[in-house]
C-alpha cells in the first residue's frame, strides 16, 4: 500500500479519537484514584456504615470500564478505529511514507524538528521502519495481553472455556499507561501535538464522592443581596463553611449553622463597602437560587 495525503488526513482523523478516548480513561483513572484515597482515609466509618458494598461496586464498574477501554485499542477490525489498526495500517504503507513525504505535510520553517521525530520511527532516516512498528505493536500485545484476556472471559464472554480470569488493578494501570504511551507517540507524530493526554482536573474530585451522597451533613445554599453562598458542615474541624461562588475572597464559617449564615451576611456586607469605598466595581452576580413551585 502507498501512503497517500487522504490516508494521512485519515490517520490524523483516527488519532484524534483514540486520544479522545485515552483522555477519558485518565480522567476516569484520576476519579478512581481520589476515590480509593477517600476510602482509605474514612475505612472506618465505611465499614461500620455497610459501604463496602458500594465502594466494591465503584471498583468493578471502574475495572471493567477500563479494561474494556484499554481492550477496544488492541482490536483491528476494518470497521473499527484503535491504536493497533493505526500501527498495522501504517505499516502496510512502510516503504512509502518517506521523510520527503512526511515534509509535504509538516514543511520545515526555521528549526528542523521534522527530522529528529522522523527518526524515532525510521531505521535510515528516509522512510519509516516496518520493523520499528513491529516491536512496537508486540510491545502493546504482550504489555496488554492479560487485560485482553480478561475481558475476553470474563466481561464480553468471547470464550467459552468458563474458566473464571482474574487480572490485577496494577496490570490494568501498567496497560492503560503502556496503550497512553504509544498513543501519544504517533499522535505526536502525525498529529503534531504533543499531547501527554493526561487530562488536568481543575476541582476538588474527591467532593463528588464525599458531599453528592451525605446525607447526613447537606450544602445549604442562600441568597444575600443578590449573591448566592452556600453553607457546609466540615466534620473534620466541626464547623459550618460558608463559600461564595462568585467572591472566592470571602473566607468564613461558624460554629453553628446561624452563626455560619450571620457571619455570611456581614462579610459580604463588609467586602461590598470596602469595594465601593475604593470605587472598584462590584463582582459579578453568575448564579441563581432555583425556585421549585410548590
Amino acid at each position: 500500500m502507498e501512503v497517500s495525503i487522504e490516508k494521512f488526513d485519515k490517520w490524523n482523523k483516527w488519532c484524534g479519537v483514540i486520544c479522545q478516548e485515552i483522555r477519558a480513561l485518565y480522567e476516569y483513572k484520576i476519579y478512581y484514584n481520589n476515590f480509593m484515597d477517600v476510602i482509605r482515609e474514612n475505612e472506618e466509618h465505611i465499614d461500620s456504615n455497610d459501604g463496602l458494598y458500594f465502594c466494591n461496586f465503584v471498583r468493578e464498574c471502574y475495572g471493567g470500564y477500563a479494561a474494556i477501554g484499554v481492550r477496544r485499542q488492541l482490536d483491528c477490525r476494518d470497521d473499527s478505529i484503535s491504536l493497533m489498526r493505526l500501527l498495522k495500517d501504517m505499516m502496510e504503507c512502510a516503504d512509502t511514507f518517506t521523510y520527503d513525504f512526511y515534509i509535504t505535510q509538516y514543511p520545515i520553517s526555521g528549526h528542523e524538528w521534522q527530522r529528529g521525530l522522523f527518526k524515532e520511527f525510521s531505521e535510515d532516516g528516509k522512510s519509516i521502519s516496518k520493523c520499528t512498528i513491529k516491536c512496537h505493536i508486540k510491545e502493546i500485545k504482550d504489555g496488554c495481553s492479560i487485560i485482553k484476556t480478561f475481558v475476553n472471559k470474563n466481561i464480553a464472554h468471547l470464550d467459552n472455556d468458563f474458566i473464571n480470569y482474574e487480572a490485577t488493578y496494577d496490570e490494568l494501570e501498567k496497560s492503560l499507561e503502556l496503550i497512553r504511551k504509544y498513543a501519544r507517540k504517533y499522535n505526536t507524530f502525525i498529529s503534531g501535538d504533543s499531547d501527554n493526554l493526561k487530562p488536568s482536573i481543575l476541582f476538588d474530585s474527591t467532593r463528588i464522592f464525599k458531599v453528592p451522597l451525605d446525607i447526613s451533613s447537606p450544602i445549604i445554599n442562600h441568597e444575600y443581596q443578590g449573591y448566592v453562598f452556600s453553607i457546609e458542615y466540615m466534620s473534620d474541624n466541626k464547623s459550618y463553611v460558608v463559600d461564595f461562588p462568585d467572591i472566592p475572597e470571602i473566607i468564613t464559617r461558624g460554629r453553628t449553622l446561624d452563626e455560619a449564615f450571620h457571619n455570611a451576611c456581614e462579610a459580604l456586607d463588609l467586602h461590598l463597602e470596602s469595594l465601593k469605598e475604593l470605587g472598584l466595581p462590584l463582582p459579578r452576580k453568575t448564579r441563581k437560587l432555583a425556585v421549585i413551585p410548590a
